[in-house]
């Protein structure tokens, strides 16, 4: 049985056919971390136990502690407490570290007006990039998403996040409690492995916050697709950003809510 899931012994009641058993089912596992950097408790958060390395990198580069791997001396992954040692620099977070944050499994960081100022200082980065893929690989991006999030099938518990190359392939794969954390965790697969993201496209399953859109962003990735609805935060900042934004990513059908011009 993997780490991203636990059995327990549960009652199911069938109303319709007034019946009950009691039965073994698999549950997604979570588990809380603090997270040290340099020394100093930075953040606790909930995750699936899985992939910890690779959402250690994706989380702090979405922070702007780190811009690259290259900024680590040190990772250590202990039971509940993972240890960070950077090289440190004055990164546009850092000058703000809001120490013994708390982060549930479905909340990630305020959109900061610094953040905000990020974001359009990069965002000519993103409305200058090229990147065009045909409306049919939206179709094949979803279905091979949903194909993926096999913890999901068994569960209904965890959000997914993968991305893709511009033939529609998946680099990188996740599945985690948190929306936000699958996404730190496929950013940071590719930062472990030197792949460049300003080429890819990112699909998700959860809803299109201002957080997730800041992410996406934050790594230059030029598309972003969702199974699900955007917010208003999100699409506003996609748009400001240069993002192609596509939500309800289902069958035949897809919303286009900023920048359609990647699209053909």
């Amino acid at each position: 049985m993997s780490r991203a899931v636990v059995a327990w012994r549960t009652l199911k009641f069938d109303l319709k056919n007034n019946s009950k058993l009691q039965t073994d089912v698999e549950i997604a596992s979570e588990s809380m971390y603090d997270l040290y950097v340099n020394g100093k408790l930075y953040v606790t958060v909930v995750l699936s136990p899985t992939q910890i390395k690779e959402w250690t990198i994706g989380f702090l580069y979405s922070e702007g502690l780190i811009d690259s791997v290259r900024r680590l001396k040190r990772v250590n992954i202990n039971d509940d407490s993972i240890e960070v040692k950077t090289i440190e620099t004055d990164t546009f977070e850092k000058r703000s570290l809001q120490i013994g944050r708390y982060l549930p499994d479905s909340c990630a960081s305020t959109i900061s007006m610094r953040r905000i100022s990020f974001i359009k200082k990069i965002s000519n980065e993103i409305f200058s990039n090229t990147l065009i893929v045909p409306k049919d690989m939206v179709k094949r991006i979803s279905v091979l998403l949903n194909k993926a999030s096999k913890t999901y099938r068994i569960t209904g518990g965890t959000h997914s996040a993968a991305l893709f190359n511009d033939e529609g392939k998946i680099c990188f794969f996740s599945e985690d409690v948190g929306r936000h954390n699958a996404v730190d965790k496929v950013i940071g697969a590719s930062l472990l492995n030197n792949i460049r993201l300003d080429d890819k496209i990112l699909a998700v399953s959860g809803r299109l916050s201002g957080d997730l859109v800041f992410k996406c962003a934050r790594a230059r990735i030029p598309i972003l697709i969702s199974l699900s609805a955007p917010l208003s935060r999100g699409v506003e900042l996609a748009e400001m950003a240069g993002i192609t934004l596509i939500g309800f990513a289902r069958g035949n059908r897809f919303n286009i809510y900023a920048h359609p011009q990647r699209i053909q």
